[in-house]
């Protein structure tokens, strides 16, 4: 009994030493009991987890966007006996004569050639294609300022639009090169699926998703750069957890819990976001060891909440059991985008002592976001409140001048958005609401608030900059305005 105690003993130091934050007993036996040993199998397993989710789910998501087309490949005729011959690797700028199209194109055989972006159709690209005259504009080619006819069309390289950059599979990061115009969808995809898969551990497995927009030109040292800034801002905030609390009764189905939680950041923006979360087995059996969330407190519930454990986490709570007002601890996941409109840009992309960065359009502090409000705010904002029906009347001409009378005044009133109880952020926002029941005054008493919501927090500027000014996107007039 002596030997067993020695040894006991001996135990608890060693875990004291690793631990350092729980003094009982009873506490320490249950850790030591229930945690998993890191040996190289388990460290292997996670790893292996986290690497087939970018590989596999990542991967097969942009699969199942993206059909794999062909590239038109057209035969041409020398119109000075100048034959195309290769240039060697990369494309050459050329311009269709006629239209004034500017193309790119690759060398494939001779007099034969591939138009960068130009996807071959079997109805089409004869029609479009045959007998027009194309003219080389790269001055740095031999081929420079000659002609060719186009003379045939012909399914070319089989290709799908996007390219998988990260150089080795990982299992903590995935880049990727995509259409500007398919990223947030497949962002929000992507989020999906990861709330599927790791649901059960939100707010400790903590994940993040950047878009990097750019144009043709760019230089890819620059894009690459940009990312690698961006990477740096989420691991930097991967190590902060935050207070998230519970404002409504939680609400179970058969396979999820769903929270509603709000989120107040260090420079005093609020944020109310949704969870759904699954807490069953595969086989629908009550999963008992996964789904936890570790709560803000220094209370033994014990005695009220069965599943209240103390770990060296923290103290921890079964989803079930998580009740109204309580605060959680999360280490959120982030979502945050830049435009390169310039070499420079990237050293924008720069987080402050609190953990924020400026946004574009004006002088607050906005991103990064929760990438809970990439689908849950950005894109509903724009596919459901502007390019749906709840505004009506709504144009672009309309939401442009509100916009501009908004961020004007609140430039010249000189407002913070962060100090919400300053006179002059009170009569920018008696403008701002005056303004919204003025213009649209059908509008329904939940789409009012998320509208409201992230105009006091900037997020609204910051969609109007994604899809308006990047993505060129523009209202819909047979939808947002009737």
């Amino acid at each position: 009994m002596d030997e067993i105690r020695k040894r006991w003993g001996g135990l608890c130091v060693s875990e004291r030493k690793e631990i350092g934050t729980i003094s009982n007993e009873e506490s320490l036996l249950h850790n030591i009991l229930c945690a998993k040993t890191p040996t190289p199998s388990t460290v292997l397993d996670i790893w292996e987890t986290t690497q087939g989710f970018f590989a596999d789910t990542v991967g097969n998501i942009l699969k199942s966007i993206f059909p794999e087309y062909n590239r038109l490949r057209v035969g041409v005729n020398p119109l000075n006996n100048k034959d195309i011959t290769n240039w060697g690797k990369g494309t050459l700028d050329a311009k269709v004569i006629k239209t004034r199209k500017q193309i790119e194109i690759l060398f494939k055989n001779k007099n034969e050639i591939e138009i960068v972006g130009e996807i071959y159709s079997a109805d089409s690209s004869e029609k479009e294609w045959k007998n027009e005259r194309i003219r080389i504009t790269d001055k740095d080619s031999e081929f420079y300022d000659e002609e060719y006819k186009i003379t045939s069309c012909n399914k070319g390289t089989a290709f799908v639009p996007y390219r998988n950059i990260t150089a080795t599979p990982s299992p903590n990061l995935f880049m990727a090169i995509v259409p500007a115009d398919r990223a947030l969808e497949i962002s929000s995809l992507i989020y999906q699926k990861y709330i599927e898969q790791f649901g059960k551990v939100m707010g400790r497995l903590p994940f993040s998703i950047g878009n990097i927009f750019f144009g043709d030109k760019m230089p890819m040292f620059v894009v690459l750069d940009a990312g690698k800034r961006m990477i740096a801002n989420f691991d930097s905030l991967a190590k902060k957890s935050e207070k998230f609390i519970l404002t409504k009764d939680k609400t179970l189905t058969s396979s999820n819990c769903n929270f509603h939680l709000k989120w107040e950041t260090k420079n005093n923006l609020y944020k109310s976001l949704t969870w759904q979360l699954p807490h069953k087995l595969g086989n629908c059996a009550d999963d008992y060891h996964h789904p936890y969330f570790i709560i803000d407190t220094e209370e033994d519930l014990s005695s009220e909440r069965s599943t209240f454990f103390k770990t060296i986490a923290g103290n921890v709570v079964h989803f079930t059991e998580i009740e109204k007002g309580d605060v959680l601890s999360v280490y959120p996941n982030y979502y945050d985008f830049e435009f390169l409109d310039s070499n420079a840009r990237r050293h924008d992309i720069t987080l402050n002592s609190q953990g924020r960065r400026k946004s574009n359009v004006a002088d607050f502090r906005s991103k990064p976001f929760l990438l809970d409000e990439l689908s849950q705010k950005i894109m509903c904002l724009w596919d459901e409140l502007l390019q749906g029906k709840q505004l009506k009347g709504i144009t672009d001409t309309k939401l442009r001048n509100l916009q501009s009378l908004w961020l004007t005044k609140y430039q010249e009133w000189k407002v913070d958005i962060g100090k919400k109880k300053e006179d002059n952020y009170k009569i920018w926002m008696d403008l701002v609401l005056t303004s919204i029941q003025n213009e649209f005054k059908k509008l329904d008493d939940e789409n009012c608030a998320l509208l409201i919501e992230t105009i006091e927090n900037g997020l609204f500027f910051d969609t109007l900059e994604l899809y308006l000014g990047i993505m060129k996107e523009r209202i819909d007039k047979k939808e947002g305005g009737n």
